[in-house]
């Protein structure tokens, strides 16, 4: 592929891509502008996103007629001098999903109603790649509205599980740092083949379990130095429950808008977890409760790997991770929700069905999950690696290698113990905090953190009715959230 430049005849460059015109040879500057006013859009476009674009000069067109941010999709590196003329370019690389650098980039909301456009005449040079620019594309809207609906279904909850952790917390960790190697417990199938190596090293790294992967190291007589749990909904606390185990000196590590059961909150030492756009900074600022920072993430593994590089200056394993459908068991047993679902099998409707048709509806949302470490792989591929008994997995996980347990023993020889500090959690007025919400209840901030999936459709819509029509969903759900708030903090 060649890119050749040239002056046009109204004095402007031009340029061709392999012998073909990329841009007018006459009047580019016109070419861009005429484009840009022919352009129909039925909503109110929170972004612009144009494919390959080339000498760019629809960038400042666009940027008037439109007054949001534009970003372009590169195909072509020549033409990186033209970049500053975008709020962000994103290169296409087909080893590396574009999907989630725009997700990353650009957000689920700006996506969700964004204006999607191809530069034809750069566009028809790159016609093999425009498919799967389109694929990507596709899927990264796709992804954003699930975690739109995701947010718009769990905030609220997310909001009053925050107010039910900072009510309740008792006792607070405080884990320092440490030089040991830290082994992610995860739950896929691989687990189970590694649970007697994870025993017979345990002094030999401080294991991190993910709630899911709590009973079958409970089951094995295993302990481990930490349990993370970060999901909001109700079913999580189901992995978290141990009957007949004594787990009082367990320690979690719990993000404050997760599930988490009473007891635990008032009787197990607690690491609370605050993310940069966690709740509890925003809305309950004054509990004297000092968090620790973690990374927001699809999954709880993904939270879990980006917290262990904050606690180690060492090697970090995922062990369990596969991240792929597998032919029985979704997760190594025992499972707390396979428990619970096994109740209602029958013979008509048998757990060889159930297995069956979870493996293949877990599908899209592990591929999202792969993606995710496979983008996150280029920045920690030298310190974090999948671990396991010579599984043989579907996916590579892009640049993170895969080991066995003979690797580890080899590499890391060293024993320690991991030190965790415990102190009392502070009191705080919860009346106070409430009526601080409350003052920030109108605020366009705060439709977005709790309505955003009406807020995205508020702003993308250009009809008055119904646009009022939306707006009294949100009143009638506000009222019913800080009816809930009022009991929580009721005796606070």
């Amino acid at each position: 592929m060649s890119v050749e430049f040239f002056t046009a005849r109204n004095g402007d460059v031009s340029c061709t891509i392999d012998g073909r015109n990329a841009a007018s040879s006459y009047n580019p500057v016109n070419e861009a502008k005429t484009f840009v006013s022919s352009l129909e859009c039925s909503f109110n476009p929170s972004c612009i996103l144009i494919i390959e674009p080339a000498l760019s000069y629809c960038a400042p067109f666009l940027r008037e007629r439109f007054n949001v941010p534009v970003y372009a999709i590169r195909l072509f590196s020549e033409f990186v001098e033209y970049d500053s003329l975008w709020d962000k370019v994103i290169y296409f690389n087909s080893e590396r999903p574009l999907s989630e650098d725009l997700y990353n980039h650009i957000g689920e909301e700006k996506l969700c109603s964004a204006l999607f456009l191809e530069w034809r005449p750069a566009c028809q040079c790159a016609e093999d790649k425009l498919p799967l620019v389109w694929s990507e594309i596709k899927a990264s809207v796709e992804k954003s509205r699930s975690v739109l609906v995701t947010r718009s279904y769990f905030s609220q909850r997310w909001l009053k599980n925050s107010a039910n952790f900072l009510t309740n917390v008792r006792k607070l960790a405080i884990p320092s740092g440490t030089s040991l190697p830290v082994v992610i417990a995860c739950s896929g199938p691989s687990l189970k083949d590694s649970l007697k190596f994870i025993s017979r090293f345990r002094n030999r790294m401080v294991l991190t379990a993910v709630s899911s992967a709590l009973q079958p190291l409970l089951n094995d007589g295993i302990t481990p130095d930490l349990v993370i749990s970060t999901d909001g909904g109700y079913w999580a606390k189901k992995h978290l429950s141990s009957p007949g185990t004594d787990t009082r000196n367990l320690v979690y590590a719990v993000s404050c808008e997760g599930a988490c059961p009473y007891s635990i909150l008032k009787n197990n030492p607690v690491i609370p977890l605050s993310y940069d756009d966690g709740f509890e900074k925003k809305y309950f600022p004054d509990t004297g409760i000092d968090f620790f920072p973690a990374k927001r993430n699809g999954t709880v593994s993904g939270t879990a790997l980006e917290l262990a590089l904050n606690l180690t200056d060492d090697k970090v394993f995922l062990c369990g991770l596969d991240l792929a459908p597998a032919p029985g068991f979704q997760h190594t047993q025992p499972n707390a929700l396979e428990k619970i679902n096994a109740v209602s099998d029958n013979r008509i409707k048998s757990s060889e069905s159930r297995i069956s048709g979870s493996r293949y509806s877990s599908s899209s949302s592990l591929d999202i999950y792969r993606n995710w470490f496979v983008s996150f792989s280029d920045r920690c591929s030298e310190r974090v690696f999948r671990l396991s008994d010579n599984f043989s997995y579907a996916s590579p996980l892009g640049k993170i290698k895969d080991v066995n347990w003979k690797y580890f023993e080899e590499n890391c020889r060293k024993e320690g113990k991991f030190e965790i500090s415990i102190k009392e959690a502070a009191h705080f007025n919860g009346r106070k905090i409430l009526e601080s919400i409350k003052e920030k209840a109108e605020g366009e901030s705060f439709l977005n953190d709790f309505f955003p999936l009406e807020n995205v459709v508020l702003k993308k819509n250009t009809n008055q009715a119904e646009r009022e029509i939306i707006l009294n969903k949100i009143r009638e759900k506000n009222r019913s959230l800080f009816a809930s708030l009022e009991r929580i903090f009721s005796g606070n």
